[in-house]
């Protein structure tokens, strides 16, 4: 009689550990199916595909743009100890000289009245180009075609007692995406800030004719010299573009 009742006992004690180990195994799947974990690879793909915006207001327009398609300006933002004050310096302008409302004109990173310039295309193919660094925006003028831009940038170069004006050309190609070289006869390049740009003129879409000062070696003192001269020699050349 004791047997059995010592066997009735001991089958309700594994029957009941039986049910609690069901219930909470069935616990366990609800909470799982509640709150499911991210493999690396989902963590890998939410980044990937994280787009970031900041929104600019410049003469009552704001403009938003999308930092994923201009890396240079999203790992300026990152790097900057002020995000909000490096925003709030941010100048963005539309391309005036061509017809194409899409295209803008973006100023960052400015210091003593230099800047860097990035051409933005605002359509649907979100573009941008750096242009460049650390100078300042001369004048910019669309081909007869309106398929190119001529910008002209400048900086100021001195000695102890004099300043003069260096310029650099740069042609872009706003429909293809990118900058265009060019062959010219001067001895000096136009592309690196080495002779001023008097001038500069769209002759058709496939060359431009450029006036600079006729100086043989062009630096600070030879042009400020050439400045202070009666006659103030120029050569004016054609740039052939090449595609």
């Amino acid at each position: 009689m004791r047997k059995a009742s010592f066997g009735l006992i001991l089958l309700l004690l594994l029957i009941s550990c039986s049910q609690q180990q069901v219930e909470q195994s069935n616990e366990e799947n609800a909470q799982s199916e509640k709150q499911p974990s991210l493999t690396i690879e989902d963590t890998d793909e939410v980044i990937e595909n994280e787009e970031l915006y900041i929104e600019i207001s410049q003469n009552n327009e704001k403009v938003k743009l999308n930092l994923t398609n201009i890396p240079i300006l999203n790992n300026y933002l990152k790097a900057s100890p002020d995000t909000q004050k490096a925003i709030n310096s941010i100048s963005v302008s539309p391309i005036e000289a061509t017809e194409l409302i899409s295209l803008y004109l973006l100023e960052f990173s400015c210091s003593n009245s230099r800047c860097s310039y990035i051409l933005l295309d605002q359509s649907d193919e979100s573009r941008s180009y750096l242009l460049a660094d650390l100078a300042e925006l001369d004048t910019i003028s669309a081909s007869p075609s309106q398929d190119k831009l001529m910008f002209v940038f400048k900086r100021m170069k001195q000695t102890k007692v004099e300043t003069a004006i260096f310029n650099k050309l740069v042609i872009m190609d706003i429909v293809n995406w990118k900058t265009l070289p060019f062959t010219s006869t001067l001895p000096n390049s136009l592309t690196k800030y080495t002779s001023p740009i008097l001038t500069t003129y769209w002759k058709d879409d496939q060359s431009i004719l450029v006036t600079v000062p006729d100086v043989i070696e062009p630096n600070v003192d030879s042009i400020v010299s050439w400045e202070l001269s009666s006659d103030m020699n120029t050569i004016t050349t054609e740039l052939s573009i090449k595609e």
